[in-house]
């Protein structure tokens, strides 16, 4: 994971995007929609702005979803 690789602190949109572009995937339509549905879950939570734009971080449950995908 970009964030953890590079310990970001938060990451916005761009951020993710370009984890996308690295993993040589393609993006989803909707990146905003799909982090909303996430904070819904409880697997990230705000964090203010990152370069003027939404941030987030990820919470423990959040953490503990990723490791258990084996990331």
């Amino acid at each position: 994971m970009r964030a953890r690789k590079e310990n970001m602190e938060s990451y916005n949109i761009d951020d993710i995007q370009k984890c996308y572009d690295e993993a040589r995937i393609s993006k989803p339509k909707n990146p905003t929609d799909i982090m909303n549905k996430l904070q819904g879950k409880g697997y990230v939570k705000p964090a203010g702005e990152k370069d003027g734009k939404k941030a987030w971080v990820i919470t423990q449950s959040g953490d503990e979803y990723v490791e258990k995908m084996g990331a």
